[in-house]
């Protein structure tokens, strides 16, 4: 396997010490991330002959980096942003000692809702908790697995863990009271700090009495402890080296054997292909998230500021240059939640959205552009005009008109499966329709251009086409799967 006067991880030693160093962590970070979506192995392997087939521009102090982001994006290439599950062990917790019928029947019902939960973290976050309390791993060391700073990944716990609480409470009734709401802000504020610390080990003596003291102290070790639940099944493992030599050698020519370079130029044409566009894509520095018709996604941008994108959206961004270029493009529609202290332009088609610390959507499409602020103030540059916008307030351009509104809520409503419209076209409302439902709708003899104000629900597709159709006077018709015609009450 030896590579003679080359550098990187040709070595065989080098490359096989850097498969035992690595491939578990690489497992396991597969394993939280994408769940079981995907045959592990397989990705491994894929991405450790990446390796090996640019072992000569991989340094080892960069090998591990390497292979997460190729395995990362290898899946990626493969799946269609699906929910996460996560599944969990049966084995009852030891310190647990009633343990009658209602009382397993209570720790089943809790460990689906926390499955669901997880589910619904972003995958930098549950990778980060997970790591933190399955795995047992510091935020230092998740921090330089993953190439970002230790203060990020403790953000990223913190975050997981109060939506992990969150959307059990919201999931379960008989949390009420643990779950109230604490009417002095200083009491709340000092208790997420605590929180904060004890979920990193950092609470002193006097500060962990006053952390076990407090209502729900119980439910806060509980997740903590059943997070360990979600462990790797101990029937899945990752592959001994020698056994992933031995896969190589047995994939009937299309891979490389690992053991002169000669071999590596056998490779058939179309495989020197997907290397070249896999390089194209990866060394491009742009990170592309997007979403197809009736999906919706969350993730983290490199500061940690997160991003819900709505259906049929895309946004990029260079994320290897995000600290000297902290731009990112959108087409389509994504609600911001930027970290304190953060700046960044949102740039689309209508104008550039700028941003430090603050909540805010924005929707750019076809003849439409809107900004609306929910937390502090964004900044507008559009047609050469340029103005503030403060929380509370909606900027939108449509056909060329500006209009400045208000908005009462804390949040798009889109982000709980209700699309909202006030005083736009009928056309926009239909369009937005066949985005959530990923449908055809067909306006039959319809003024499209008459003004609608109101919303649909984004998860039950006979009551969005009664809500649509009702304030006009109109009815509808399904043919097949897909196809929808709307047409007036009269026809």
């Amino acid at each position: 396997m030896t590579k003679k006067n080359s550098k990187g991880v040709c070595e065989e030693h080098i490359f096989s010490n850097i498969y035992e160093k690595y491939s578990k962590d690489l497992y396991t970070y597969l394993y939280f991330k994408f769940g079981n979506q995907i045959t592990i192995n397989d990705k491994i392997q894929d991405a450790f002959m990446q390796l090996w087939l640019n072992c000569k521009k991989v340094i080892p102090a960069k090998a591990r980096a390497y292979l997460f982001r190729v395995g990362k994006n290898l899946v990626l290439n493969d799946i269609k942003h699906q929910k996460i599950v996560l599944k969990y062990q049966q084995t009852p917790q030891k310190g647990y000692t009633h343990e009658t019928p209602e009382f397993l029947l209570e720790e089943e019902q809790f460990m689906q809702k926390y499955q669901l939960a997880l589910g619904k973290l972003t995958e930098d976050q549950r990778v980060a908790f997970l790591l933190n309390k399955v795995k047992g791993k510091r935020p230092a060391e998740i921090a330089e697995m993953l190439g970002v700073t230790r203060r990020v990944i403790e953000n990223r716990i913190f975050v997981a863990f109060k939506k992990l609480k969150k959307e059990i409470k919201e999931l379960d009734s008989k949390q009420k009271d643990i779950f109230s709401c604490y009417i002095d802000r200083r009491y709340r504020m000092k208790k997420e700090d605590l929180l904060k610390k004890w979920l990193v080990d950092k609470l002193t003596d006097a500060e962990l009495k006053d952390f076990e003291n407090m209502n729900d102290f119980d439910l806060n070790t509980k997740i903590v402890e059943k997070a360990k639940l979600f462990d790797i099944p101990t029937t899945e493992s990752v592959k001994s080296y020698s056994d992933f030599k031995k896969d190589l050698s047995n994939s009937s020519g299309k891979v490389i054997r690992l053991r002169t370079i000669r071999l590596m130029y056998r490779v058939a044409g179309v495989f020197i292909i997907a290397i070249g566009l896999y390089f194209l894509f990866f060394f491009n520095n742009l990170t592309t998230i997007e979403t197809l018709a009736s999906q919706k996604t969350t993730f983290e941008l490199p500061d940690a500021s997160e991003v819900l994108l709505n259906a049929d959206s895309q946004i990029k961004f260079n994320k290897r240059k995000w600290n000297d270029k902290r731009e990112l493009s959108l087409k389509g529609e994504a609600f911001f939640k930027v970290e304190k202290g953060s700046e960044f332009d949102v740039i689309t088609s209508s104008g550039i959205v700028s941003v430090l610390g603050t909540q805010f959507n924005v929707n750019s499409r076809s003849n439409y552009f809107e900004v609306k602020c929910f937390e502090g103030i964004v900044g507008i540059s559009s047609n050469g005009i340029m103005r503030e916008l403060k929380k509370g307030n909606t900027y939108r351009i449509y056909n060329n008109e500006v209009m400045i509104d208000s908005v009462t809520t804390n949040q798009p409503e889109w982000v709980h499966n209700i699309s909202s419209f006030k005083a736009v076209p009928l056309a926009m409302v239909i369009n937005e329709f066949e985005r959530q439902y990923s449908v055809e709708v067909e306006a039959v003899k319809v003024d499209v251009e008459r003004i609608f104000t109101g919303s649909f629900a984004n998860d039950n597709l006979e009551q969005a086409l009664i809500s649509i159709t009702v304030p006009f006077n109109l009815t509808y018709k399904k043919s097949g799967s897909n196809k929808i015609s709307i047409y007036k009450s009269e026809q």
